[in-house]
C-alpha cells in the first residue's frame, strides 16, 4: 500500500494544480468574497476535469480526479451548488 504523500506526489494535478486553485479560491474569499474570482477556480478545476476525461488513453489520472473532487466539495460549503434535486410527486409514484 502506497503512503498518502507518495501517492500525491505521483499526480500533477493533486500536487500543483488543485492545490493552486483552492489557494486561490480561498484569496478570492479573503479579497472581500470576490465571487467571480472564486467561481473561476471552482470552473478551472472542472476544466481540467474534463481534458482529464477526453484523453484518447484509459489511463485517467484518478489520483488527481479525486484530488479535484475533495477540492468541489471543500468549495460546494461554500456555493452550495451541487446538491440532488427533490423528486416531485409524481416521480415518488
Amino acid at each position: 500500500v502506497e503512503d498518502e504523500d507518495e501517492t500525491t506526489t505521483s499526480s500533477p494535478i493533486a500536487k500543483y494544480i488543485v492545490p493552486r486553485e483552492l489557494s486561490n479560491f480561498e484569496t478570492a474569499l479573503l479579497d472581500d468574497l470576490s465571487m467571480p474570482r472564486a467561481s473561476a477556480s471552482l470552473f478551472a478545476l472542472i476544466k481540467i476535469a474534463e481534458k482529464e476525461f477526453k484523453k484518447e488513453s484509459d489511463q485517467y489520472d484518478t489520483i488527481g480526479l479525486k484530488a479535484i473532487n475533495d477540492a468541489l466539495k471543500k468549495m460546494d460549503l461554500v456555493f452550495g451548488i451541487f446538491y440532488d434535486v427533490p423528486l416531485s410527486e409524481d416521480e415518488k409514484k
